[in-house]
């Protein structure tokens, strides 16, 4: 660089060996390409991502997102202090290995609804095994 991150040229190789009948070495090819723009709109990308994460972990409420098979995707500390579970033993868990779905409760079928429907529901449902009230809005995504 001349002066700063900005005046980097990013460059990808590939190399290959040349080599005669007797599989001596005789030369070498080198392909470069410019990959400037690509690694620019990655680190645009990743930055973009962390404020995204950032604004999860920053609001109020408890919030966490499932994929398409019900597993913890993300979740944010106030969701981690209200469920009561470490974030390690939620993320990658699906929600009904760590909380019934059974129709004593009222969030399974309004998460089914959400997802089943493609529109946002809210709703309230009681815990005994945790002793709390939740009052939840689902907000459908093609992720989940």
């Amino acid at each position: 660089p001349d002066t700063n991150q900005e005046d980097f040229y990013w460059t990808e190789w590939e190399f290959s060996v040349f080599k005669d009948q007797h599989k001596k070495n005789i030369g070498i090819l080198c392909l470069g390409h410019d990959i400037t723009e690509t690694e620019r709109k990655s680190l645009e990308a990743k930055k973009f991502a962390q404020k995204v994460e950032t604004f999860i972990e920053e609001i109020t409420e408890g919030f966490y997102q499932l994929d398409k098979d019900w597993k913890f995707t993300v979740v944010n500390r106030v969701a981690v202090n209200i469920l009561g579970i470490p974030k390690e033993q939620l993320l990658g868990r699906k929600i009904w290995d760590l909380f019934p779905d059974t129709p004593e409760y009222n969030y399974p079928a309004q998460f089914r609804k959400a997802m089943e429907e493609n529109l946002s529901v809210i709703f309230e449902d009681y815990l005994p095994d945790l002793d709390k009230w939740f009052s939840a809005v689902c907000y459908p995504s093609q992720e989940g």
